[in-house]
């Protein structure tokens, strides 16, 4: 198993990256809320956008589009980010994203990722 922190000053280019490589890929999401509720908000829907978005104010956020026009579309907003962790398995690989709002586990049904400028891993 293969797992990184992403360094928080390269979430918008590996996010720009990530879009690049997986647009249309089949992706699931799931949310940990901060009771520890896992709620399931999509299932093998096709990527459209993963954008970090900086704000003017101490919210910044990570938006994650999936879906078809004419079809099933989901927009999430993922508010003040803290950790982005990239997990490599053998089954699906994962972004685990910790914020404000919860732990996001985006699930990569097949995918690429980019390598970050700086390594660092988690144990």
């Amino acid at each position: 198993m293969k797992t990184q922190e992403i360094p928080s000053k390269d979430w918008p280019a590996f996010c720009h990256k990530c879009t690049d490589l997986n647009r249309g890929s089949l992706l699931s999401l799931e949310i940990l809320d901060a009771a520890g509720h896992k709620n399931v908000i999509a299932r093998e829907l096709p990527l459209r956008h993963l954008r970090f978005h900086k704000t003017a104010g101490c919210s910044d956020e990570v938006l994650l589009g999936l879906g078809e026009s004419g079809g099933r579309q989901v927009d999430h907003v993922i508010i003040e980010p803290i950790r982005i962790i990239l997990r490599v398995e053998a089954g699906p690989k994962t972004l685990e994203i910790e914020a404000e709002s919860g732990m996001n586990f985006i699930s990569f049904h097949l995918g690429q990722f980019p390598e970050p400028t700086t390594k660092e891993t988690v144990a």
